[in-house]
């Protein structure tokens, strides 16, 4: 990957793991660095995204233990509906 490249709020979640609207807050709040171009798209410069220390900013994380047969729920919507909110599902 070139680090001098610069991409899109898109790319910039996908490689920082985190949803779009994360790397809006942190842009928005100065905790990352934003490039923006006349026309108001936000570009992110590689090399600072890689540089960007995630243990420095403030992340709320929560977790939850789900018994699917107690939720009487499918089991996916509640995996889509998490990873739909820019959150990853581990099993």
């Amino acid at each position: 990957m070139d680090k001098d490249k610069l991409v899109k709020i898109g790319e910039a979640a996908h490689i920082l793991g985190v949803s779009i609207d994360t790397v809006r807050r942190w842009s928005n709040s100065g905790k990352l660095k934003t490039i923006t171009t006349p026309g108001g798209t936000r570009l992110y410069r590689v090399k600072e995204l890689l540089k960007l220390n995630l243990a420095t900013i403030e992340v709320g994380i929560g977790f939850a233990k789900v018994n699917y047969d107690e939720a009487k729920v499918n089991p996916s919507e509640i995996e889509n509906a998490i990873s739909n909110s820019g959150y990853k599902v581990q099993k």
